[in-house]
């Protein structure tokens, strides 16, 4: 759970009479703090939190790994963990995806939020990808046709998806702003692909593994909005809606 100073990692423990909250873990910041991932940052679970102002401070269990500041920084963004690159993708207030290998962040510090270990030597990202839009929502997505990682980053009206070197290979106008996001396949292989007189579904899948590449999302979506509906999109074409009483801010499947 993360508070505006303190991330507290804790576990329900259940008896046979009853359940409880246990805090298992609680650190203290000296900044406020935006949101966090988690990931498996140099082959180990590590917990990734943002400051507001930019700096990143890696967690493993009880101890603290490094913290490190990113340069010109404005407004704090959303954050996704890429494990094929074993990088973290952020968004910046130039309406871009910035993505930062882990290696090189943890290289470029010397556990000083206030300064880089060598200033002429400034935090770089791997790539960076214009989008034109504010990212609100970013889900890494492994795709089961292509074997690789999709990046879906949803915009104030536009959701994108682009490849795991960031470059863009969808996008899609929306008439409303999303409010959250989720990515998933159906069991049966190939029953989340939209297929019409011109597209075969067996076509794309033979391109997807033979060539690694796909002109459609070709997985489930589901998206809230904050005008409270709920779209769920089979590939390419809205196959169902549904209206909350209020704004859904999270979705999740069960």
């Amino acid at each position: 759970m993360l508070h505006p100073r303190k991330l507290i990692i804790a576990a329900i423990v259940t008896t046979s009479a009853y359940s409880y909250f246990k805090e298992v873990h609680c650190h203290d910041f000296k900044r406020n703090l935006y949101n966090f991932i988690v990931g498996d940052f140099g082959g180990k679970i590590t917990i990734c939190v943002q400051s507001v102002d930019g700096a990143l401070f890696f967690l493993r269990s009880e101890s603290q790994v490094f913290q490190v500041q990113l340069n010109n920084f404005l407004i704090p963004g959303a954050l996704a963990y890429l494990p094929s690159k074993d990088s973290i993708i952020i968004s910046n207030s130039n309406l871009e995806l910035e993505c930062y290998n882990y290696s090189s962040l943890q290289a470029a510090t010397d556990n000083k939020v206030e300064h880089l270990k060598d200033e002429s030597k400034s935090v770089v990202p791997d790539w960076i990808c214009n989008l034109g839009e504010q990212a609100n929502h970013i889900v890494v997505h492994l795709n089961r046709y292509t074997r690789q990682y999709d990046i879906v980053i949803a915009c104030d009206q536009t959701i994108f998806i682009a490849n795991d070197n960031g470059m863009l290979r969808y996008q899609r106008r929306l008439e409303y702003t999303p409010s959250c996001l989720l990515t998933y396949h159906l069991p049966k292989s190939g029953a989340d692909i939209y297929e019409d007189d011109n597209r075969n579904r067996g076509q794309v899948m033979t391109d997807a593994r033979e060539n690694n590449t796909i002109d459609t999302p070709c997985f489930m979506t589901l998206m809230g909005s904050y005008n409270n509906f709920i779209m769920v999109y089979r590939d390419v074409r809205l196959v169902w809606t549904a209206k909350t009483s209020t704004a859904p801010i999270y979705i999740e499947r069960t």
